[in-house]
């Protein structure tokens, strides 16, 4: 059950960090989505080290309207108490930043949010090449959403 709140932090916070763009020792990406009647625009800006690898990542969400925001930021927040609730003892469960300022709602250190996650063959972000960031995120049409990296 652990496993379960950690996994849909992670999975929760993949929704959020799949858009792209790049420049300079930043990699800015954007997408546009429309889920049960709600419309956010999202963005994820990747840090990049010295060596033009994601080094971390932020995520944000702006919606239509106030009041979806709200509902966003508090399932999310939820979610991150239930991780930090069912972490097993002794487990470390890294701080996760998660603000809303009026209709955005921001998560930064993605870095130890990929920490938490349960898909131990998963493929992480972190550490990735720019141009191998970018191609993922850009290729990433499952959900029918289409990324733009600059």
């Amino acid at each position: 059950m652990k496993k379960l709140y950690l996994g849909a932090v992670v999975g929760a916070s993949a929704l959020l960090l799949l858009t792209g763009c790049g420049s300079g020792n930043k990699v800015n990406c954007t997408a546009s989505f429309e889920e049960d009647g709600h419309k956010y625009t999202g963005e994820l800006i990747a840090d990049l080290d010295n060596d033009d690898k994601v080094k971390d990542l932020s995520a944000s969400m702006t919606f239509e309207n106030e009041e979806d925001a709200d509902q966003f930021y508090s399932m999310y927040e939820s979610l991150i108490n239930m991780a930090k609730q069912y972490a097993e003892e002794g487990q470390e469960v890294p701080e996760i930043n998660i603000k809303k300022d009026g209709k955005k709602v921001i998560i930064s250190d993605y870095a130890a949010l990929e920490e938490m996650g349960s898909d131990e063959d998963g493929e992480k972000l972190i550490g990735m090449s720019k141009d191998d960031f970018i191609k993922k995120i850009e290729s990433d049409e499952s959900d029918g959403t289409k990324w733009t990296c600059k």
